[in-house]
């Protein structure tokens, strides 16, 4: 239920988390590819559909996967207030392969997240502590 404001409470959030065992990475992106900027940290989110196999990587089911998780990427971004740092990456089609051997496969979105000089990780940390408050782990 959106709370007025267009955004998800936390517990809609959890169970979309839950349902499909999002999961995230952190990496630093190398300093020579964005100096501009200063430093830029790429999380990427993975989240599976159910229990079974995706056809395709533009299968329907993947898409609207890949929709769904660019809404829950927003919504972490406005409640981690880091919306004016951050950048949801524009998905590519590709399935992962579930880090569970029997797991099912995954599709993934890239939040690139950039550093300031005063607080290299503070915009990071925040994002980070919204994925661990959500329950979500880290690979």
């Amino acid at each position: 239920m959106e709370d007025g404001s267009g955004v998800r409470g936390d517990e809609e959030l959890r169970r979309f988390a839950r349902e499909h065992h999002v999961s995230y990475c952190i990496e630093r992106e190398a300093p020579a590819a964005r100096e501009h900027l200063g430093s830029t940290f790429e999380v990427q989110l993975f989240a599976t559909h159910g229990e079974d196999r995706l056809e395709a990587p533009a299968c329907p089911r993947c898409v609207e996967l890949t929709r769904e998780l660019t809404s829950f990427a927003s919504e972490l971004l406005a409640l981690a207030d880091a919306g004016e740092r951050a950048e949801i990456l524009p998905p590519t089609p590709v399935i992962y392969a579930s880090t569970d051997p029997q797991g099912p496969d995954e599709v993934s979105l890239v939040l690139r997240v950039m550093a300031e000089r005063a607080a290299p990780d503070g915009h990071l940390r925040r994002i980070e502590d919204g994925l661990k408050a959500l329950g979500i782990p880290r690979r």
